[in-house]
């Protein structure tokens, strides 16, 4: 997150936040294939609700396909053959979000326990 700048002349201007945020992406690997690979950019904030709401649904391959788009959803499918483990969307998600620098909303569920001392 950046800091605040006290100084309103100095603060960054709102086309230049969106362009910055525009150039943080994300890449899948789909296969070992060099260049194989799906790109994700930071979604928008409607996009970014509904990731959550289907997480907290445990829909996780639903949230995989908000937050890197249909047709990308269905080549990650194919590639593994079909009936992917809900764990691996999950991984999924976590990893991309952490790449995005969105860490919280992307979080598996164990990640949000206090951890007992």
């Amino acid at each position: 997150m950046s800091t605040p700048v006290m100084n309103r002349k100095d603060r960054r201007s709102w086309n230049r936040m969106v362009a910055e945020a525009r150039d943080v992406t994300a890449e899948v690997p789909v296969s070992d294939e060099p260049g194989d690979v799906i790109v994700v950019h930071i979604p928008a904030a409607e996009a970014l609700q509904e990731l959550q709401n289907l997480q907290r649904k445990a829909d996780f391959a639903g949230a995989v396909s908000v937050l890197i788009g249909k047709d990308n959803f269905d080549r990650l499918n194919e590639a593994a053959g079909g009936d992917v483990p809900f764990t691996a969307w999950r991984d999924l998600i976590f990893d991309v979000m952490a790449d995005l620098n969105l860490g919280g909303p992307g979080s598996p569920p164990e990640s949000s326990a206090v951890p007992s001392s």
